[in-house]
Formats: structure tokens, sequence, C-alpha cells
């Protein structure tokens, strides 16, 4: 999290709303945001939706009846706190979320369901946008502005953009291209919104493919695919140098590939179109032949529907690659420790070879072009590494039980890891002398704990408020982590809320996993997914190794994961019982770690 770039901006404290919305956004779609501040998968109205369309698939026969509470229990959280959805629906929220949460029948249900998507439908992203101008012109409402903003992106990635070019639109419109020369009014959101109308463009998408593709020559123009020797007839109007690079000579990739007729509410939504056409072909051509590879450019030119180019626009971050790498000059060592610790006397052998499966899992998932499978082999891995047992309790619910305890285990921990980094990142010298100055904590995140948590530290707090400046989001994620840390009842609520969200989306991503297998289906959002479930695989086998590790005596996976859930049990027992305590210097690593 870096300081905002502010060389267009005439900033005023009036404006600090829409610098925090502008933040919001980037933070949002950055490829290295930790889950917790990433855009979230669902909203009131994405999840209205997925209801109706799972209780389809449920009188379909192609997906179980429990997997309908679960959506429910969420859409029912989320429109007691959504602003948009109470907004539209008013005085008819509360019974239509009575309604929802009764016993009432599939079809029964299926009709109320329908209902709210249709009242959101029509009222949803208007309403959305029309909140969150009100919000932006009072800079005290950060919180109203935070929640509109995460609905505002999923709403605009449901509705059809790619994460891509919201978020560099975003930066290019605030932060570092031309248009608008100046930032010195809140009614400037209006052309940065109009940039998303929804609207259906016309593209095309012209990639370099290997000589081979020839072969689908006659096939592909039926299907409205061009492949041919010769440079497609476009005019070149942007990034001239960079689309002449493109359309030069390359040995490797000598055919060009053009896929017209895409229609798409951008151009990086164009281009992913293109791949999945491309990837379609060769999906038919190598059920005939098995020892060809079929290559093709990750760039692509993006053209209008009158052939001008728009520019190359180069492959997105890949949904396994989102996330931190460490130093390359530790990775031997990283390496050297993992092996080390799975082939000790620590391990059964029997768990041994489950988390050696799930590393083979992991690494497929890697290897894996499309998100779809990506996921699949993520999921396998989960599937290997967690124990399942015949009783009355669905598979489902025994793994999501299982891997809750692994993301709420030093949750805190985690939160101030990351406010540790940001602190170190955000350019302010003044704000890394107010974390030297905490006197409690032993190291870098239990200083950072004790800054947010302790009410004795808002001396402090405030110090680092005006030693942060104009770095709005920074400031506001401080108070932020105050408001969820500084008591026992707020440290339990903020440990199941979190419990809860990760439940759920383990069962979304279940649902995801068998609507792909048993009908083919694949879910708009099926990226987000595959972060989420990547993130979520990856916490699991640091604490495996990081347990066994630490025993003196053999054990295996399913004894840790009984003895996680027990640790988080008496964790929340522990914060039960110190119902209404404030967090001191004697008391807050107890409250926050359970220990």
């Amino acid at each position: 999290m870096k300081s905002p770039n502010l060389d267009k901006w005439k900033y005023r404290s009036d404006l600090e709303g829409l610098l925090l919305f502008a933040q919001l956004v980037e933070e949002l779609l950055f490829d290295y945001t930790i889950d917790t501040y990433k855009v979230p998968a669902m909203n009131s109205h994405t999840l209205s939706n997925e209801l109706w369309e799972t209780l389809a698939e449920v009188e379909a026969g192609a997906i179980k009846p429990g997997a309908v509470k679960p959506i429910k229990e969420e859409l029912c959280d989320r429109l007691t706190r959504d602003l948009v959805a109470t907004s539209i629906l008013g005085d008819i929220r509360d019974g239509l979320i009575s309604w929802l949460k009764s016993h009432a029948s599939i079809g029964e249900t299926k009709v109320r369901a329908e209902f709210l998507k249709n009242a959101l439908d029509h009222a949803y992203l208007t309403e959305t946008i029309r909140l969150l101008k009100t919000a932006l012109a009072d800079a005290k409402q950060k919180e109203r502005i935070t929640s509109l903003t995460r609905t505002l992106i999923t709403e605009l990635i449901y509705a059809g953009y790619s994460p891509d070019y919201i978020y560099f639109e975003t930066l290019n419109y605030f932060f570092t291209g031309r248009t608008p020369r100046i930032i010195d009014s809140i009614s400037l959101v209006d052309a940065y919104l109009d940039r998303f109308s929804g609207k259906q463009l016309r593209f095309a998408a012209v990639f370099r493919v290997s000589a081979n593709f020839a072969q689908l020559k006659g096939f592909a123009e039926s299907a409205g695919i061009t492949i041919q020797s010769d440079m497609p007839p476009i005019e070149i109007v942007r990034s001239v140098a960079r689309t002449k690079g493109f359309l030069s000579g390359n040995e490797s990739l000598p055919l060009y590939l053009l896929v017209d007729g895409i229609e798409a509410c951008d151009v990086s939504s164009a281009r992913e179109w293109g791949i999945a056409t491309i990837q379609l072909l060769v999906s038919l051509a190598r059920y005939h032949v098995h020892r060809q590879e079929f290559d093709w450019s990750d760039e692509a030119i993006i053209c209008d529907e009158h052939r001008r180019s728009l520019g190359v626009y180069k492959k997105p971050v890949a949904p396994t690659l989102k996330g931190r790498e460490p130093d390359p000059n530790r990775l031997s060592g990283l390496i050297a420790h993992t092996f080390t610790t799975l082939t000790s006397d620590n391990l059964a052998p029997e768990s041994f070879h489950r988390i050696s499966r799930a590393f083979a899992r992991h690494d497929m998932a890697f290897r894996s072009k499309a998100p779809e499978s990506q996921l699949l082999e993520f999921w396998s891995a989960i599937e290997v590494l967690f124990t399942t047992h015949e009783s009355d309790e669905e598979k489902i619910l025994q793994i999501s039980k299982a891997i809750v305890p692994f993301q709420t285990v030093e949750y805190a921990a985690k939160l101030a890891a990351d406010l540790c980094l940001a602190i170190k990142k955000c350019g302010k010298p003044g704000a890394l002398d107010v974390l030297d100055k905490i006197t409690e904590g032993s190291n870098e995140i239990e200083k950072c704990l004790a800054l947010v948590s302790i009410k004795d530290n808002e001396d402090k707090r405030r110090e680092l408020y005006g030693a942060l400046e104009d770095h709005i989001l920074l400031r506001n994620r401080v108070f932020y982590l105050q408001s969820k840390m500084s008591s026992a009842d707020l440290i339990r609520h903020m440990l199941m809320t979190h419990d809860r969200r990760v439940a759920w989306q383990i069962h979304r991503i279940y649902r995801a996993r068998n609507l792909y297998i048993h009908s083919g289906k694949s879910l708009q959002y099926v990226t987000i997914l595959v972060e989420n479930l990547h993130a979520y695989l990856d916490r699991v086998l640091d604490l495996l190794i990081e347990r066994i590790e630490q025993t003196g005596y053999p054990l295996d996976v399913d004894q840790i994961c009984v003895d996680l859930r027990l640790r988080y049990d008496a964790h929340l027992e522990l914060l039960s019982r110190h119902k209404g305590k404030i967090c001191t210097a004697d008391n807050y690593k107890t409250l926050l770690f359970g220990h």
C-alpha cells in the first residue's frame, strides 16, 4: 500500500472521500492485496442471482438441496448490512429476510428469490452509484464510502467489466493519466463512472499463432475466425510502435488469427473472449490430433468495430500468481526447511504421502491455463488433505469445518503483518517513528497489534494519523483495525465474522466445482474463487509444516486438524469469559492470540 501519487490533485480536506474511493478501488483490484481486502466475490445482487440459479439447479437434480442453506444464510446476513439493498427494498426488506430464513419448500423459496433478484436487477447499480456520490461529499462517512465502493466494484465485474480494465482505468484517471489534468472537485467522479455505462461494444482481436494453425483454417472460417499469413488490414491509431512491433516478423508464431464480432464491455474482456475462442478451437483440434502443440501469443491487438487498433493488450496476471513471492535468495533455504520438516520422524508416513500429493495438485494448478482447471486441482489438494467420514454430516460441511480454523488461527497477526508492511512502504518516515515508540510487544507484529488494540495507545495512534498526512486509506485502515481489535467482544466478533465468510466461500467454491464437473457451466467470478482457494490452501500447508516442526512426537494431518479446532474453540471460549474487557498492555496478546 504505497502513498498516493497526488501530482494531479489540488488536494483539500473536502476531497478526502474521493481520494479514499480511488485508493480503495486500487487496493481491491491490486494483484497482491491480501484476501481480506480484495474485491468481494459477491454482493446482495449477485447473491440473489446465485440463490435463484442454485434453486433452479436443485429442481433440475444437478445440485443437492443442502447447497441452498449457506447461500440463504449469506444473503440474509448481507441484506441486513447492505446500504443499497436497504434503499431499494425499503420497508419490505425485513419481511423478505424473514421469508428467506423460513423453512419453505424449494419452489416457494425460488419464487421469493426471483422476486428479490428482479427488484435488485433493475436498480442495484444505479442506486449504488447514487448513494456513493452522496457519501463522497462527506469525508466523515468513510465506513459508508468503503462499503459502497466494495459493492460497486463487485457489481461492475458482474456487469461484465474486467478487473484489469477497472484497475488500470482507475490508476489512469486518478493518479497517472493526462485526463483529467487536475483533480480539484468531487464532481469529477461523474466522468470516471461514465466509463462504466454497462454498454456492450463490438471488438476484434488479433493474435499471433503457430504455423500448424493453418491446418484449422477451413473450420475456423466457418466459425468466424480468420487465420492468415498476411498482416490483417487494421488501422493503427494507438500505441503505434508497440502495435507495429507485434505485427512484424515472428518466426515462432508466424500466422495471424483474427477473432471478429466480439461483444464485450471493455478491451480486456474482449481479449479474454478471444482467448476463450482460441482455446475452444484448439480443444476441438486436440481431440483429433494428440502430438501437436498449438501455440498462440499472450498479447493481442484489440480493435474497435471499424478495425481501428486500440492498442496491444497483454495477458493479465493469472489468479494462481496473485500472491507475494519470497526473496529468490531465500528459496533454496525454504525448500530445504520444508523437505527436512516433512521427512522428519514427527510426521506419520501416510500423512507425508497426503501432503506430497497435495503439493503435486498444487503444482498441477499452476500448470493449468484455464481457471476452471486451476479450481479443480486446488480443490483436489484440499480433498487429499482433509479426511471425511461416513456420517449424517455432508462431506462439504466436514471439509469446511476443518479448513476454517486454519484461516482463523492468528488471523490478527495476518492483519497486523499487512499493516506493518503498509507502514514501511507508505513513504512517511514519521509513521515508522511512531511504531518504534511502542513499548509493548517483542516484534513488529506484536507492536502493530499493540498500536491498534490498546486503548492507552490512543495518543500514538493520533500521532500516526498525523504522520500519514494525505494517505487516507492507511489512516482509515488503522482506525478500522482499532474498531475490530480493541476489546474481547470485538475480537470475538471479528473472528466469527471471518469464520462465516470463509465457510460461505468454501461452500461456493464447492458448488462451482460441482457445477463445472456435472453440467460444464463456469461462473463469471471463477478467478476470484481460484484466488481465494489458493490462499486457503497455502495457509493450510503453511500451518501443517509449522505444526509438524513444532511437535516433539509423531503425528498426522488429522491430529493437527483436531488440535487447531480445539485451540480455535478454546480461543472463542476465552473471549466469551472476558466479555466486556478492553485490551491493555497486560492482556492484548492473550485476547488476540488465545494464549
